[in-house]
């Protein structure tokens, strides 16, 4: 694809996706990545023949820990929704469009970076890492912007207020999660086994709305067959946890984020994420607002979920 430097819109933040993979050799002493996928062996296989013929760029490979990397470079979009596995592993950050330049130059001259995907404004995209559906494409249907519209954007920058929303240190944006709680437990009665709590404000109708809009999306895009169909879809576990929030909502994690565009997002990964791979999706819809701010709201599994279903000794119930 070719490279486009510049962003299209006043918001001059633009994402990095990298798109870890470990190295043949070492795959069977990974415990993170336990399924490879047809797609993922076609990439390792790539990066070999890359370090036969570049031998000298990539001599130091078992120095960087056998690691590749596939770097995803997204451009922001007025809205745009997306989602994407495995944030657990894949870590994600943001860079200034004045810094793109320089940052594609570094990245090219990375060791352990294979190859260097840029994802346009302009289009929309599918491919086996990402799903980018951008406003203003021939994917970006009027039903999509119907249900997008529930959400309301322009609404959350006030809501955030309401909740005290306070800037994260490492991520350098305001956020407030819902949903369960990665750290917090209560007592399940019938089982003595201790089941994350909900976190504040969960059950409040705002956040109950919201999450019941982005879930209705996401089903809207799986029935399109956009997503897939096998993803927050297992009957037992959604009654141990997103249904008890609302028989409309999927989402067993639930984050509102607002970033200015003087703050890069920090570097850093999911780690309460869930693993399974039915459950270790991120949904994101986001919108570019007025003094140049975006807002992003993310649904996902939490993997307290997956160890609650697993230690009450129903792993058969909850994959069905």
């Amino acid at each position: 694809m070719r490279f486009e430097p510049k962003c299209s819109f006043d918001y001059n933040q633009i994402m990095v996706f990298d798109e870890v993979l470990v190295c043949s050799s070492d795959y069977s002493k990974t415990k993170e990545l336990k399924e490879i996928s047809s797609v993922q062996c076609e990439k390792l296989r790539r990066a070999e023949f890359k370090k036969v013929e570049f031998g000298d760029k990539h001599s130091d490979i078992k120095k960087q820990g056998n690691k590749m990397i596939y770097r995803h470079i997204v451009f922001p979009c007025s809205k745009q929704i997306y989602f994407l596995k495995n944030l657990h592993i894949h870590s994600h950050f943001s860079i200034s469009s004045d810094d793109i330049v320089a940052f594609v130059k570094d990245s090219r001259m990375n060791k352990i970076i294979y190859e260097l995907n840029y994802y346009s404004s302009y289009k929309s995209y599918m491919n086996d890492f990402i799903v980018i559906i951008n406003y203003g494409t021939k994917e970006w249907t009027h039903e999509i912007d119907e249900y997008y519209g529930k959400i309301g954007h322009s609404n959350l920058p006030n809501l955030l207020e309401t909740y005290n929303a306070k800037r994260d240190a490492k991520r350098h944006n305001i956020q407030k999660s819902f949903g369960f709680s990665s750290q917090s437990y209560t007592t399940y009665i019938e089982s003595c086994t201790p089941k994350p709590r909900l976190l504040k404000g969960t059950l409040d109708a705002p956040i109950i709305s919201l999450m019941e809009s982005l879930s209705c999306l996401f089903i809207l895009l799986s029935q399109k067959n956009i997503f897939g169909k096998d993803n927050f879809n297992k009957q037992n576990r959604n009654l141990h946890f997103s249904k008890t929030i609302s028989s409309e909502n999927i989402f067993e994690g639930f984050t509102i984020c607002l970033q200015n565009f003087q703050d890069c997002l920090g570097h850093h990964i999911d780690q309460n994420n869930c693993r399974s791979k039915e459950y270790s999706g991120v949904f994101g819809a986001s919108a570019i607002l007025e003094g140049k701010k975006r807002t992003v709201i993310l649904g996902y599994g939490k993997n307290v979920a997956l160890k609650y279903c697993e230690k009450l000794n129903h792993k058969n119930n909850c994959s069905k």
